[in-house]
């Protein structure tokens, strides 16, 4: 479910990015009712089993980092905490 969810999230933030450029402030606001809808459920999503938790905790780092200029130590943050996890979730 988790990985419908970003998949959709993803798609949605795209579909927004294509509508922006057009300008098409209908269409903008229907895609964000939407996504808000996805992102609620994303937030709310209890992970099953620890690829879905990786999954979850995955999408929120880049959500928080590649989506604006960050500084490279916050790339490099990001990083070194999906790596810990991912060890940490491969024992």
């Amino acid at each position: 479910m988790i990985s419908q969810l970003i998949t959709q999230f993803n798609e949605l933030s795209d579909s927004i990015e294509s509508a922006v450029l057009t300008d098409d402030h209908t269409l903008i606001t229907a895609l964000d009712e939407q996504i808000s809808n996805v992102w609620n459920q994303v937030l709310n999503y209890e992970p099953s089993d620890e690829k879905k938790s990786y999954l979850l905790i995955e999408f929120l780092l880049n959500h928080l980092v590649e989506k604006r200029d960050v500084r490279e130590s916050e790339k490099h943050a990001k990083h070194r905490i999906l790596t810990i996890l991912n060890d940490h979730f491969e024992q």
